[in-house]
């Protein structure tokens, strides 16, 4: 991914457009927490997939990929990738043996639980300019904007 031009060598025009600037924003802070989390060998997308398991328990792979907004091929790859490194297994579903439910093993709940603290750090430092207040401010103002815009 290309790094955002700097702000300070844009027109005031670009540089106050909000779409912009929330662009410039998830850039940093998706380069940040992809940094953070390179010492548990995982990324983002996997951080995403093992909160989501660790926060709802086991799920069918389609039903993971559509709380994640994560197409079908891009999902298989994924899950084939955290279960190659003894993250996330496979396991029947109880209720239908067709399909397959989706569970962290011990070792995907350990690196959850460190990932999850790496995270913090990397949004802590994204956030560094920011007072408490602020953070409570800018997280309740992103989540109302999402929330409008949220698929049904």
């Amino acid at each position: 991914m290309t790094a955002p031009p700097r702000v300070s060598d844009l027109t005031p025009l670009i540089s106050r457009s909000v779409p912009f600037l929330l662009h410039c924003a998830a850039f940093h802070s998706t380069r940040c927490v992809a940094d953070a989390l390179e010492p548990v060998g995982i990324e983002p997308r996997h951080f995403g997939v093992l909160c989501t398991l660790h926060s709802s328990g086991p799920l069918s792979q389609g039903s993971l990929g559509e709380r994640l907004g994560i197409d079908r091929t891009t999902m298989v790859q994924l899950v084939d990738d955290l279960e190659r490194r003894g993250l996330v297994e496979r396991k029947r579903n109880p209720h239908d043996r067709r399909s397959y439910q989706l569970t962290l093993t011990p070792a995907g709940e350990e690196t959850w639980a460190r990932a999850k603290e790496l995270a913090e750090g990397s949004e802590d430092q994204v956030l560094a300019v920011l007072d408490d207040d602020e953070r409570d401010a800018l997280r309740e103002l992103l989540a109302r904007v999402v929330l409008a815009h949220d698929r049904p």
